[in-house]
């Protein structure tokens, strides 16, 4: 498609009329065989960046299911030597969704740290249903002595509360927090208390 604009937009204000029948023919064959071309430049592109073919990106895609028009919505409040907690919602239903949790950048760049179900109840929630709260133990491996960064995604659910994998699942607000926690530390949790 890409070449057939580039040489619509050559003939116009030209006198040089476009090709037709099977001179169209030759130029559509030679579209494909680019859009092969490109096609498989970008699969090589993306294992060099990191993205493992096959893998369902969780952060961009079109919405795969009818039952499924809200983006979830959320909050990353607390990254500490204790604990990481936050809330996230989906309009599409009152069930619980969850939260991926990548360290160094966010999916798919990132390492995966863990999933969470976001099923805590939280009263100071603006909802009707309040059960949308996670809170977990940070776990031993960001204590490390070095500076940590965590990223944290709201798992986009369909109007059955099913993981929708196809479905925008975008960073909650407040996400990117850093702490250090270990013996390394000069001063412990001096980032985010």
């Amino acid at each position: 498609m890409f070449l057939g604009s580039v040489l619509l937009m050559s003939w116009a204000g030209c006198d040089v009329e476009p090709p037709v029948g099977e001179e169209l023919a030759e130029v559509d064959e030679a579209e494909g065989e680019l859009a092969e071309g490109e096609a498989a430049e970008d699969a090589g592109g993306a294992e060099e960046q990191g993205v493992l073919p096959g893998l369902p990106d969780l952060t961009t895609g079109p919405r795969s299911s009818a039952a499924n028009y809200f983006t979830p919505v959320g909050t990353h409040d607390t990254f500490n030597c204790s604990k990481i907690a936050g809330w996230v919602k989906d309009g599409d239903t009152t069930a619980p969704t969850w939260v991926t949790i990548d360290r160094y950048a966010p999916y798919p760049y990132g390492e995966h740290v863990a999933t969470v179900l976001a099923d805590l109840y939280r009263a100071d929630l603006p909802f009707a249903d309040k059960y949308h709260g996670f809170s977990i133990n940070t776990p031993a491996s960001l204590k490390t002595g070095e500076v940590e960064t965590i990223y944290i995604h709201g798992i986009n659910v369909d109007g059955d509360g099913n993981w929708d994998v196809n479905a925008n699942s975008p960073l909650l607000s407040g996400t990117g927090k850093s702490f250090c926690c270990g013996t390394k530390c000069l001063k412990p949790d001096v980032q985010n208390p």
